[in-house]
């Protein structure tokens, strides 16, 4: 069950408390300050009924949850659509420019698929290098070690996570153009 639907289940259960909240007060309110029973009240009895079903769906979709997060989705070559993600370059201080990974609709939820991102940065002379973490933007030369020093000209960078089985599977690639240094620093390309 995706993410959205134990959200839908913790909301639902939520209204329906607050709904079984109501039957009770109607229950409590009818019986007021005479000598009968609170329980034997149906409004009461409803209330309470409605008030445990609203409960069991919060808790429910809390469990779903929460056991989506500690499982982790599982993801594979055919759940990466390439379509929805973006590879950037900006700059980022002298002598930097940072690549950075962008899910094309904003989604945050998505970078949960990976427990390890990886970005290659390939130079102006074919030199790659690669720097793996969990940041969706990377600082080059910093966050890569050995890595020469930033100059004009086209890099090409790539993307990869690393799934729960442990495979890496590819997001996104792009070529960006990094202008001579003039004030302005990278542009993507």
């Amino acid at each position: 069950m995706a993410d959205r639907h134990s959200v839908v289940l913790i909301s639902i259960g939520g209204v329906v408390v607050v709904a079984g909240a109501a039957l009770i007060s109607i229950g409590v309110s009818e019986v007021g300050n005479t000598a009968r029973a609170l329980s034997s009240n149906g409004w009461f009895d409803l209330g309470v009924a409605v008030v445990i079903a609203g409960v069991a769906l919060a808790v429910i979709g809390g469990v779903l949850h929460f056991r989506r997060e500690v499982e982790g989705r599982p993801a594979g070559p055919a759940a990466v659509n390439r379509a929805l993600w973006e590879a950037l370059c900006h700059p980022a201080g002298p002598d930097r420019v940072a690549f950075e990974l962008c899910h094309r609709f904003g989604d945050q939820h998505t970078f949960r698929d990976f427990n390890l991102l990886r970005c290659i940065v390939t130079n102006p002379d074919e030199i790659p290098a690669e720097s793996d973490g969990t940041s969706r933007i990377r600082q080059y030369p910093p966050d890569f070690p050995a890595a020469p020093r930033v100059r004009p000209g086209r890099y090409r960078s790539e993307w990869k996570g690393r799934i729960s089985d442990g495979r890496w599977v590819d997001i996104t690639s792009a070529t960006h153009e990094v202008p001579a240094e003039d004030g302005d620093g990278a542009a993507d390309g």
